[in-house]
């Protein structure tokens, strides 16, 4: 899984999370690691994300009300042109595609992917 968040000026780490991909390791290694320092430094902040199962966990939903995350959540089911991240994640498997070498393991994958976020201007 890739995880990268975006607002209007800003961008948070891209990060990747090998195998599968639990409510608690979604709490653990994203939204604790990640999310709520990027929250913490930049107040005001919107939260959301799709319908994947650890996100909806009751567990995720209770680690993100604890947290006083604001959610967006009366968000359209099936709308991912309305989800501006989309357009991201849409760019770096563009560039992806668009290079001549195949990844060997998911690590290089992983590296390459947070290669292409990090030149993606703010």
């Amino acid at each position: 899984m890739v995880w990268g968040s975006i607002r209007a000026n800003l961008k948070t780490a891209c990060i990747t999370v090998q195998n599968s991909l639990t409510a608690r390791r979604y709490i653990n290694e994203v939204l604790a690691a990640q999310l709520i320092p990027f929250l913490h430094e930049h107040p005001g902040f919107v939260f959301m994300h799709v319908n994947a199962p650890a996100h909806g966990a009751i567990i995720t939903r209770d680690f993100l009300c604890h947290n006083n995350v604001q959610l967006i959540s009366s968000w359209p089911a099936n709308s991912p042109d309305l989800n501006l991240v989309e357009h991201l994640w849409d760019y770096m498997d563009s560039a992806l595609r668009h290079q001549e070498r195949q990844f060997t393991n998911p690590q290089e994958l992983a590296m390459e992917l947070i290669r292409i976020w990090g030149e993606i201007p703010q």
